[in-house]
């Protein structure tokens, strides 16, 4: 394994291009050859119990949705841009979803985990809209 992705002497980053077959299997291969106390993933703590269901299903696909919580408000204005209705349907409300395939990564990832009785800790932010830190050039 490259020494640029070790972080220090018991922690390696291993990059992900989302849905990418080739960077999937080189997890599995990374992860089956060397010896790794946890795997820690970029997803929030309220998947876990979802995902790993998930993962035991394959290789049947799936996805993964949590719902955002309706917002209640308790000041309103004529000025309001959203109607009282909005996110009364749940297939419209806005949600957050994790495909569960794979040639995902993160998938193959705690697949493997999973497999080998590994630690796996979810470490990404628990949020309700998502905020890219970005900067945006179509401005």
């Amino acid at each position: 394994m490259n020494d640029v992705l070790k972080i220090g002497p018991r922690v390696t980053a291993l990059p992900i291009i989302h849905g990418s077959g080739d960077f999937a299997w080189e997890i599995r291969r990374t992860m089956l050859g060397q010896s790794f106390d946890c795997l820690a993933v970029p997803l929030p703590p309220s998947f876990q119990e979802d995902v790993e269901r998930s993962i035991q299903q394959l290789p049947t696909p799936s996805v993964v949705v949590q719902r955002e919580l309706p917002r209640y408000e308790t000041e309103w204005s004529p000025d309001d841009d959203r109607d009282e209705n909005d996110w009364d349907d749940e297939d419209e409300s806005p949600c957050s979803y994790v495909p569960i395939d794979p040639c995902q990564g993160v998938i193959m990832g705690l697949r493997i985990a999973m497999g080998e009785h590994m630690a796996r800790r979810f470490i990404d932010l628990e949020t309700e809209v998502f905020e890219p830190l970005t900067p945006d050039y179509n401005r």
